[in-house]
Parts: C-alpha cells; structure tokens; sequence
C-alpha cells in the first residue's frame, strides 16, 4: 500500500520539479530589482540584464501555457475514460445478463435433454414388445372405427325420426279416441237429460234398457240387454244370462280384447223402455296414463 502511494507522490511532484524552475529563475532575477546596489552599474549590463529578465518571463509564459494545455488534455481524457468507463460497465451488466440468460437456457436444454433420452428408453420399451400393431393398421383401425362411429349414429337418427313419427301418430289416436269418448258421453248425457224429463212428465214405472250401439269409429259392436226391472230393484240392475255356443263365446272375447274398454252400467232410474243408454268414461288411473309429451 505504501509503494501505491509512494508512485502517486512521484506522479504529482516529478511535474513540479521541471515546472518551478523558470519561476525560481523569475524570483532570482527579480531579487536586485529591490536592491539597487546589486544591479549592473554599466548601461551594457542593464541591458543584459533586462534581456535575461525577458528571456525568464518567456519561458515562463510558455510554461503557463504548456500547463494550461496539459490541464485541457488532462481533462479531455479524463471525459473520455468517464466514457470509457460507462460503456465497460454497460457492456459488462448486458454480458452479465446475457450470461444469466445462457444459462438458463443451457439448464432448460439439459432438462429437455434429459427428457428426451427418458422417453426414449420408455419409447423403445413399448416398441420392443410383439403385441402393439404398426402406425399404418393403427391407422386403418381408427378408419374403421370412425366409419361404425357414423353409421351407429346415423341409425340412432333414423329410430329416433321413426320414433318421433310413432309418438305422433299414437298421440292423434289418444286424441281422436278423447274426442270420441266426449261426444258418446255428450250423447249419453242427452239421453239420460231427455229421459228424466219424460219420466217426469208420464210418471210411468222406469223398465230397463236394452242397449244396442255400434261404434262407427272402430266398427266393432256390442250388445247388452239388461231385464226388466221394477221400481224396487232400480239401483241394482241385474244382466241377462243367455246360453250362447263356443263359437259366439270365442268372438265375444276377441271383441273385449280388441277394444279393451270398461264400461259401467248406466242408472235405470231416468230410462224408459227401449232407450239406448251409453257406458261412462273408463276409469283409467293416473299411473297408467302415457305422458306424450
């Protein structure tokens, strides 16, 4: 540390030991200047005297200026180390993160190095083995799998407009049969409304009906007849038992099957003697009931 300081003393006084010479000459030529008795006594000596004291200032003059100079030199170049200095140290912060960069991407590049060789050992594991089929038939397989994959699709479109159609077509049977249902018990209401005025009117004893109608919408007909009855049994009516053969037995139940409708005995009180009476609604229950919608 000490030699340090030793070379920086000698680089600020080495200048000054050539510099302070035409100013010490200056000083001792000066120096008779305030004394007279040590000037020359001849004019020639004065006049020598007065040369070298010019010849002392010149020199100094030119030392000034040569000062001067080096303190403008000293100062361009301390500029220009200054940016020197600002761009070594901007070089040096870009290297420096340029070098974070690098090796940042040198690690991503190890891991995927790394990764890459793991798959290929997993890569050439699964291809080593016999069973597992080649690009091409896998893909001739994943075709053909596509291919059923469409037409299974395009057959579900097609049961589900068949389906569709099937809903449609059973829900205006329901309709047609609801609207048939409402017009017999219309009809049947009128009936049952025309009697009772009747029996009001003629207060004659109420014998049962014998019903007798054809359903012109299903073309299927059905007969029951009903006895006779007197005023005393009016609330409960009692059915004819007639003997009919096998064959007649045979189509009354295909008929009962076919249309599968219950009917209810009609009330005998408000029925006159050949009247037609029509079956009520038939019970259905709610669980039954087919949502359509």
């Amino acid at each position: 540390m000490s030699g340090i300081l030793d070379e920086e003393e000698l680089i600020k006084t080495r200048p000054l030991l050539f510099e302070q010479r035409p100013y010490n000459r200056i000083v001792k030529r000066c120096t008779p200047l305030l004394r007279p008795e040590q000037l020359p006594a001849t004019s020639e000596g004065l006049n020598t005297y007065g040369e070298e004291l010019e010849l002392d200032f010149k020199a100094f003059e030119g030392v000034i200026a040569r000062i001067q100079l080096l303190r403008e030199t000293n100062k361009r170049e301390v500029e220009r180390y200054e940016k020197e200095k600002g761009d070594i140290l901007e070089t040096a912060t870009v290297a420096r993160e340029t070098l974070v960069t690098l090796r940042e991407t040198l690690q991503l590049s190890q891991r995927e190095k790394e990764n890459k060789l793991i798959y290929d050992a997993i890569a050439s594991d699964i291809l080593s083995k016999n069973t597992l089929k080649s690009r091409d038939e896998q893909s001739v397989n994943i075709e053909r799998l596509n291919k059923e994959i469409a037409e299974l699709e395009a057959e579900r479109d097609e049961y589900r407009q068949v389906w569709n159609a099937r809903r449609d077509q059973f829900g205006q049977i329901v309709d047609q049969l609801q609207k048939m249902w409402a017009q017999i018990k219309e009809d049947k209401d009128e009936q049952d409304r025309r009697e009772g005025m009747s029996e009001e009117e003629e207060g004659e004893e109420v014998e049962a009906p014998v019903i007798s109608r054809q359903f012109s919408e299903s073309n299927t007909p059905f007969n029951i007849s009903t006895p006779k009855l007197s005023a005393s049994h009016v609330a409960t009516p009692v059915p004819v038992i007639t003997h009919t053969s096998p064959d007649d037995e045979k189509e009354e139940g295909e008929a009962d099957e076919d249309e599968d409708i219950e009917f209810t005995d009609p009330p005998v009180e408000n029925c006159e003697k050949g009247a037609v009476a029509l079956p009520d609604a038939p019970n259905i229950p709610d669980s039954e009931k087919m949502d359509l919608t």
